[in-house]
């Protein structure tokens, strides 16, 4: 399905490997990693971000043919913080953290990841390598919490 403001190609494309690469075998559970948002932020279109977010867990639970997905959300950092505060940004991150509350799914924090000040080389939206390290196992940890849970 056409996602908004999407061509839809990186959802058909995902689809079609996780199929592909699934065919034949059957899960205890069906996680997702998230760290995404920051396009929304920077383009203004966090007014849709829960709605869209919701839109692609219907879509993936049908084409999946599941119902029991969850999601670790990374929240985007606080690469702006030294900057003119930007409204998307801040409501990006408080929609995040809001999905990660609801049931089945989880949230991390970012923020100290991104190699600090964004005026700093590596205080920006990208995590120098340690910051990426760190939050793949962030990621990692709160996925095995969450299909661990009774």
């Amino acid at each position: 399905k056409k996602m908004k403001n999407s061509n839809g190609t990186e959802y058909k494309r995902l689809i079609e490997a996780t199929l592909a690469a699934t065919k034949d075998q059957s899960f205890a559970s069906v996680g997702f990693i998230w760290m995404q948002g920051e396009s929304d932020a920077n383009n203004r279109l966090s007014e849709t971000y829960e709605e869209s977010f919701h839109k692609l867990i219907k879509q993936l639970k049908k084409d999946l043919k599941r119902n029991d997905l969850y999601f670790v959300i990374g929240r985007i950092n606080d690469y702006a913080r030294s900057r003119q505060p930007n409204d998307h940004w801040i409501q990006v991150r408080e929609t995040q953290v809001k999905l990660g509350k609801t049931p089945g799914n989880a949230w991390i924090n970012t923020d100290d990841l991104n190699g600090g000040d964004a005026k700093q080389p590596d205080g920006d939206i990208h995590f120098p390598k340690e910051g990426a390290v760190a939050l793949g196992q962030r990621f990692a940890d709160k996925a095995i919490e969450l299909i661990t849970k009774p």
